[in-house]
C-alpha cells in the first residue's frame, strides 16, 4: 500500500511511489497520492470553547504490514532466494486518547523520545482481502464511525476496473464492511462485504436503529440501510433514491462518487465524465421512501475544483448557532465551506497534506499536517476564516527517521496533541509465525488559546459580512 518490492537474487529494493517529478512538477495520479496516505477515521478536536468533542474518544485507523514468508526458516536474516512473495496485510486499530484513567496507558509520565500522555492502541481485527497470491486484493481506504460500529470502504488495486460507465480511482471505494466496535469486544473473525461506492452514517434516524446511507456502484442511486439487516435492504431495494431525474443534464454528465450527511442535507462529491474534473454540490432533499422522485431536480450550483485537484477527506465541523461549516482537505489545499442554502469557500490555503486527517478547532478553524519539501519535517498547522490563503503554524512534528511512511494525527485535546510515528512496519515471518510491532501514540504538549481565538474572531467576523 505505501510501496513498491522487487527481489532478486542478492537484495530486496523498496520504491516509494511520488507525487512530484523534480522539484516543481507535481503528479496528478491520485492512484500513487492516495495509497501513501495513512487511513483513519475523524480525528479527534476541539469546540469553540477549547472542550474536547464529544462524539468519540478514540480514533480508528489502519496499520498495515509489510509481510515475507521464509522458505527456510533457519537464521535470523535469510537470503533473498529464501523469501516468498510479498504482501500486505491491514489491521483495523483503536487509538485511545487517554483522558479516561481506566482506559489510560499505566506508564503515562514515564520519560520517552515519544511520550504518551496515557493514550494507548488496541487491534481489533485483521482487514486483510487476500493472500500472498492475489492479484487483485482489496486495501481500505476510508474509515466512517458510529458510537458502536464502524464502516470500512475498501479499493481495489486494479484501476482499470469499470463499473457501468464509472472508471476506478485510486481513491475510490467499490466495497465496504460494517463492524461493531464496541468497547470490551476487540476480535472480529469475519465480517461480509457489500457492494457500493461510498456508505455514511445517517445522523438525525429516528429512534435507536442505527441507519447507513449507501451510495451505489453506478454513482447514480442513494440507498438508505438498517445496520442491523444491511443485506436484505440492499436486496430489496426499499428506501431507495435516484440523485438525478433521469436523463437530465447532470444525470448524464455527473457521477456522484463520495458523500457527507449533515442533519438536514447531504453533500455530494461527483466527477464530470468528459474530463474527470470533481466538483461539490448539496442537496436538502432527504428522502428515501419507495418510488419517490429524485434528490435533486433544479439547477445546482457547484464548487468545481482545479483540473487533476482530487479531494482526500471531508469532515463536517462542529455546528455553532450562527452557521454550518464543513473542511475539506484536497491534494492542492485545505477548504473551509460554508453549508447554507448552497456551498460557499469561505476559507483556502495552498498546501501539500502529508496526511489527509483533518481536526476541528471551532466552527471556524481546522487543524492539518503540511509536509514541508526544503526542511523534511511535517508541520502541524491551522486554517481559519479571519485571513484567507493563510494558514498559521501550531508546531513541528520530530523527525521519525525510522520510517518514511507519513504521520497520522489523531487530533488535539485541550493541553496536547495526538500523533502516530508511522503506519507501517516490515514483517519477517515463516511458516505461519506472525511478529506484529504496534506503535502506540505519542504526543505533544499543544497551547490552543491563538487558534481559538482566531476561530472567535472569524465567527464574529462571518456575521458582520
Amino acid at each position: 500500500m505505501k510501496s513498491l518490492i522487487a527481489v532478486d537474487a542478492t537484495s530486496i529494493s523498496m520504491f516509494y511511489p511520488s507525487i512530484q517529478i523534480g522539484e516543481h512538477l507535481p503528479l496528478t495520479n491520485i492512484f500513487h497520492h492516495s495509497f501513501s496516505l495513512p487511513v483513519a477515521s475523524k480525528a479527534l478536536g476541539l469546540m469553540s470553547d477549547g472542550s474536547p468533542l464529544k462524539d468519540h474518544n478514540d480514533v480508528l485507523h489502519i496499520y498495515s504490514t509489510l509481510n515475507f514468508f521464509r522458505k527456510d526458516k533457519s537464521g535470523l536474516v535469510p537470503p533473498t532466494s529464501a523469501l516468498g512473495i510479498p504482501y500486505y496485510r491491514f489491521w483495523l486499530c483503536r487509538s485511545r486518547a487517554g483522558d479516561r484513567p481506566d482506559l489510560a496507558s499505566k506508564d503515562r509520565y514515564k520519560q520517552t523520545d515519544f511520550p504518551t500522555a496515557g493514550s494507548i492502541t488496541d487491534i481489533i481485527c485483521d482487514l486483510t482481502c487476500s493472500n500472498a497470491a492475489s492479484s487483485s486484493s482489496l486495501a481500505p481506504i476510508r474509515i466512517e464511525r458510529d458510537s458502536s460500529s464502524c464502516l470500512i470502504l475498501f479499493s481495489s488495486r486494479d484501476t482499470t476496473k469499470e463499473h457501468g460507465d464509472l472508471a476506478i480511482c485510486g481513491n475510490d471505494a467499490i466495497a465496504f464492511a460494517a463492524l461493531e466496535i464496541n468497547e470490551g469486544k476487540n476480535t472480529i473473525n469475519t465480517f461480509a462485504l457489500h457492494p457500493a461506492r461510498d456508505a455514511v452514517y445517517v445522523h438525525n434516524s429516528k429512534g435507536s436503529e442505527h441507519k447507513i446511507i449507501v451510495l451505489e456502484q453506478d454513482g447514480k442511486w442513494l440507498q438508505q440501510c438498517s445496520l442491523a439487516n444491511i443485506e436484505k435492504d440492499l436486496l430489496n431495494q426499499t428506501n431507495r433514491s435516484r440523485i438525478f431525474n433521469e436523463g437530465s443534464v447532470n444525470d448524464v454528465r455527473l457521477r456522484v462518487r463520495r458523500l457527507l450527511i449533515f442533519e438536514d442535507a447531504i453533500v455530494f462529491l461527483a466527477y464530470r465524465k468528459t474530463d474527470g474534473n470533481a466538483c461539490l454540490f448539496l442537496s436538502r432533499k432527504m428522502n428515501f421512501e419507495a418510488n419517490s422522485h429524485s434528490l435533486i431536480s433544479k439547477k445546482l450550483q457547484k464548487i468545481w475544483l482545479e483540473q487533476g485537484e482530487e479531494i482526500l477527506s471531508m469532515i463536517a465541523l462542529p455546528r455553532s448557532s450562527s452557521a454550518v461549516n464543513m473542511a475539506v482537505g484536497t491534494t492542492n489545499r485545505v477548504i473551509i465551506i460554508s453549508v447554507g442554502f448552497t456551498l460557499q469557500i469561505i476559507s483556502e490555503v495552498r498546501s501539500k497534506l502529508t496526511c489527509p486527517t483533518l481536526s476541528p478547532i471551532g466552527s471556524f478553524c481546522v487543524a492539518f499536517v503540511e509536509d514541508c519539501m526544503q526542511s523534511g519535517t511535517c508541520m502541524l498547522r491551522y486554517l481559519s476564516c479571519l485571513r484567507s490563503k493563510e494558514s498559521a503554524l501550531i508546531c513541528s512534528l520530530p523527525r521519525y527517521m525510522g520510517y518514511q511512511v507519513p504521520y497520522l494525527l489523531l487530533g488535539l485535546r485541550p493541553d496536547r496533541i495526538l500523533y502516530v510515528p508511522h503506519q507501517s512496519i516490515w514483517n519477517n515471518a515463516g511458516g505461519g509465525e506472525q511478529y506484529l510491532s504496534l506503535q502506540r501514540p505519542a504526543t505533544k504538549p499543544f497551547l490552543s488559546l491563538e487558534p481559538l481565538v482566531a476561530n472567535a474572531l472569524s465567527q464574529e467576523k462571518i456575521k458582520t459580512n
